[in-house]
């Protein structure tokens, strides 16, 4: 009869710490679709926004680039509201306007973005544990 070699307790930790890392990488990507966190240079996501939900679409064709992007943050709306548009007016883009929404009986606000061409509609509603923030941006490809 042969006995088994017992392994060390170094090796089971390494294969853990090999385990942890890959699936939290799979968490971050699988929200997003493989679409990273900030996918427009011009279009800076402040660091409270968090990747949320699996609404993420990123659609590229030789003239056009539309993309959804979805978050969440701890801020209250105003105070979203205020991020991301220090964040894009920063980068040259110009509020166009704003109006008030509704998502799930939540009120909510959209902000409308431009910079050329290319706009981003920012849809800020907050619910009752956090804020939703929804990028939709539309970029013509020269």
């Amino acid at each position: 009869m042969q006995r088994m070699r017992r392994e060390s307790w170094a090796g089971r930790i390494a294969r853990l710490s090999l385990v942890v890392v890959v699936v939290s990488s799979c968490a971050v990507y699988g929200t997003t679709g493989g679409i990273p966190r900030q996918p427009f240079a011009d279009i800076p996501v402040p660091p409270t926004f968090i990747p949320f939900s699996n609404d993420w679409a990123l659609i590229r064709s030789s003239r056009v680039t539309a993309a959804r992007l979805v978050y969440q943050t701890a801020l209250p709306a105003e105070g979203a509201e205020k991020a991301l548009e220090t964040s894009l007016k920063d980068n040259g883009w110009v509020l166009q306007g704003t109006e008030a929404i509704e998502r799930a009986g939540f009120k909510g606000s959209a902000l409308s973005f431009a910079k050329g061409p290319d706009t981003c509609r920012a849809e800020i509603v907050p619910s009752t544990t956090t804020t939703r923030v929804d990028l939709i941006i539309g970029r013509f490809t020269e």
